[in-house]
């Protein structure tokens, strides 16, 4: 009778060591699926999106492009408007800046796309006696006779010519070049445009320069040289330009 009972208390014992082990088992299972699903929720949280670049240039608006090496602007060449006028570049003058800001539009319907056309605020049928400037904002209704900034293809200088739709001499890709400052290149050709007029002089070759004037003091100084393009370099201090916008009520 009494090896009966210690049997039954042995059984017992092994029972509810069993049934603890289940238990614990169990409980820490919940615990590893419990860790397992925080962990995939923190997961699935994202940074917030960063918003979008600002472009390099807004279309609609009215810009001075200025060079970075010789500081001279983007300039349309003469006091009266003429077709096919030579593009330059030249000081600021308030009393020409009609001639030397413009109006951006693109040239592609993608949202991103930095291909334009440059116009001139001057044009053929501005009022020449009113400083008017063209507010157009797409290339689908401008005048058929608006200049614009074109590639001559026989020359290869600047010029300003009647704007035809998909003509890649007028259109121009505006690339950054770093540190506030752009390329523009040319579609057509893959050129950047350069300024060919400035050279960076030293102290003595100015000296020379100035002396030469004062010996010659009535001698016609020879107009500026058309603009034109050249391979892209970044290197190429004379190939970046940097824009500024113009208000018009500066005038």
């Amino acid at each position: 009778m009494k090896g009966h009972f210690i049997v039954t208390i042995l059984l017992l014992g092994t029972l509810i060591s069993f049934t603890n082990c289940q238990v614990f088992r169990k409980s820490h299972k919940h615990k590893r699926v419990t860790s397992s699903t925080t962990t995939t929720t923190a997961a699935t949280i994202t940074e917030p999106v960063p918003p979008p670049p600002k472009p390099l240039i807004e279309e609609g608006k009215y810009y001075v492009v200025g060079n970075i090496a010789s500081g001279k602007v983007l300039t349309v060449e003469g006091t009266n408007f003429t077709r096919n006028a030579n593009v330059i570049v030249a000081e600021w003058n308030d009393e020409t800046s009609s001639s030397q800001t413009w109006l951006g539009l693109k040239s592609s319907k993608h949202s991103k796309s930095s291909r334009f056309v440059l116009i001139p605020s001057r044009q053929v049928y501005s009022n020449p006696n009113s400083h008017e400037y063209i507010n157009f904002t797409s290339l689908g209704n401008l005048p058929q006779q608006t200049e614009v900034l074109t590639l001559d293809s026989i020359t290869g200088n600047l010029t300003t010519e009647a704007y035809q739709h998909g003509l890649s001499s007028q259109e121009w890709v505006i690339e950054d070049g770093k540190s506030g400052q752009i390329l523009i290149r040319n579609l057509g050709n893959n050129q950047c445009i350069k300024n060919f007029d400035y050279k960076a002089a030293n102290i003595f070759q100015k000296i020379a320069s100035f002396i030469s004037r004062l010996r010659k003091p009535y001698k016609a100084k020879p107009g500026p040289n058309p603009l034109s393009t050249l391979d892209c370099s970044h290197a190429d201090i004379t190939q970046k330009w940097f824009l500024e916008l113009f208000s018009q009520q500066k005038l």
